[in-house]
């Protein structure tokens, strides 16, 4: 009961710090930062939420601004897809599929790394793409899990963004390692 109760307020946190649809990267950065916390053993207090939510504010709500501003530019352009070329339209698909890698590991390399805005995008993007296999499973993993939020609203409403964040969490925590793993064998 007490898992229960700790990633359900951390999904009530979550669903109020991201009504201000700008702030949801900062959310999700202190999502995971919580959630790491969590699986190093230590105490859950609700502070520790809004302390890693302010800590990583600028850098999280840079990273979402732009990918929210891309994606509303590229879903725009597809609606109208009549008007455009249809390879044009492709490239888009393209753009919108390399946007949703970076969203899907970005949040999550801010709150482990202290690191600044370009890296984000930049490592993001390459981690998306050279674990491409992950990167889609993970996707399919969030469509499963949404199709169940939508048949159980109460699954929606009180554990699917924490549970999705627990899922990114340990899927992306194993990439991190694979990426450590093969270094040590460069070096």
């Amino acid at each position: 009961m007490e898992w229960c109760y700790r990633y359900m307020v951390l999904n009530t946190f979550f669903i109020i710090t991201s009504i201000p649809i700008f702030s949801m990267g900062a959310s999700s950065t202190a999502l995971f930062a919580v959630i790491r916390d969590l699986k190093k053993g230590e105490e859950f207090h609700w502070r520790e939420y809004f302390k890693y939510f302010k800590e990583n504010f600028m850098v999280a709500t840079k990273v979402w601004v732009i990918i929210l501003t891309f994606i509303t530019i590229l879903a725009f352009n597809l609606m109208n897809a009549e008007v455009i070329s249809p390879l044009l339209a492709i490239a888009q698909v393209f753009i919108g599929f390399q946007l949703i890698l970076i969203t899907i590991y970005s949040f999550k390399l801010i709150s482990k790394f202290q690191i600044k805005f370009l890296q984000v995008i930049k490592n993001s993007w390459i981690i998306g793409n050279r674990f491409i296999g992950h990167s889609i499973g993970t996707l399919i993993l969030f469509y499963i899990a949404l199709k169940v939020g939508m048949r159980v609203p109460v699954f929606m409403l009180f554990f699917y963004f924490s549970f999705v964040h627990i899922i990114l969490d340990m899927l992306v925590e194993y990439i991190i390692d694979k990426i450590n793993i093969y270094r040590g064998e460069v070096a």
